[in-house]
């Protein structure tokens, strides 16, 4: 019914172009919504996770029938115009996986991270924030969830002998203020834990990223961008991540941090080390990606975009 409406709605105020900003799930509802009329303006739509695609165990490519019908004959039948995704991994992914989803149908744009507004210094920060002022900071932000890896987190400091802070910020969520707890007991003695584990307004939010030495993203998912990651660079963080992930290849591709493997130990003290060791080529790196994802940069995109399609 939403999706209905908003065709109305397009069509009556005579838009030029539909941009439907949030197209996870709703594949399915958008072909139903233009079975029986197809929009009479442009249509674009952004996919911000791929968790519908998965791999057999052939290492092939597929999705859920019903998923593959919609998204394949929005694209097919041109009702939908346009996708675009925030990472060439999972552009690729969806071309490989729909058979009418090309390069050309399905673009790359970069994901909006905006100003992070930060005029204080690090030491003001640190004291703002009531964190250690000398210690080496590693941060874990967000709600500790399971595919972040919290606890993959804590079970690599467990040998690590580099004095560091490490400091949680975000809300319990599948882990709570006892794991934390937990977690104290059996890291290394080298690493003190701070939390502050409550939701973090979002004026706050940058001023964590600004105040640590790395930001670590121990995710377990495999797939999608993340908001951390770019936030990070954005106030010239590096980021320590996870092989084999999404997040880890662009870390690794950008030359914007470190990766490891969690099931290796040694490898992350390494990655530990790199970063917070690291010379000014990595804040040169870090500079250049945060200009890719700037907001105003998606805007150029976008607009590029939307004349071409009016063009057509």
């Amino acid at each position: 019914r939403q999706l209905r409406a908003t065709l109305r709605i397009a069509d009556r105020e005579r838009f030029d172009v539909l941009h439907l900003l949030y197209f996870d799930r709703t594949q399915v509802p958008l072909r139903v919504a233009t079975l029986l009329r197809n929009p009479d303006v442009p249509v674009v739509a952004t996919q911000h996770r791929d968790a519908f695609v998965t791999n057999s165990t052939a290492g092939s490519t597929r999705l859920p029938d019903i998923t593959t019908w919609a998204l394949n004959s929005t694209i097919d039948d041109e009702v939908l115009d346009l996708l675009t995704v925030h990472a060439d991994d999972i552009r690729d992914r969806i071309v490989d996986a729909v058979p009418s989803a090309t390069t050309s149908t399905v673009r790359t744009i970069p994901a909006p991270t905006p100003d992070p507004e930060i005029t204080t210094d690090t030491a003001e920060l640190r004291a703002d924030l009531d964190l250690p002022p000398r210690r080496d900071l590693i941060l874990f932000f967000g709600g500790l969830r399971h595919e972040k890896g919290p606890d993959i987190l804590a079970d690599q400091l467990r040998e690590v002998d580099r004095p560091l802070t490490l400091v949680f910020a975000g809300s319990p969520a599948d882990f709570s203020e006892d794991d934390v707890d937990d977690w104290r007991s059996t890291v290394s003695s080298a690493v003190e834990i701070v939390d502050r584990l409550e939701y973090i307004p979002e004026a706050e939010v940058n001023r964590y990223f600004a105040a640590v030495d790395a930001t670590v993203l121990p995710y377990r998912r495999e797939r999608g961008i993340s908001g951390p990651l770019r936030r990070s660079a954005m106030v010239g963080t590096p980021v320590i991540g996870t092989v084999e992930t999404d997040v880890g290849r662009l870390i690794e591709r950008h030359d914007i941090g470190a990766t490891f493997d969690p099931d290796d130990r040694t490898t992350f003290s390494d990655a530990l080390d790199r970063t917070l060791d690291a010379d000014s080529t990595v804040h040169s790196a870090l500079e250049t990606f945060a200009s890719s994802r700037h907001w105003e940069r998606t805007g150029e995109v976008l607009y590029d975009i939307y004349e071409e399609l009016l063009a057509m």
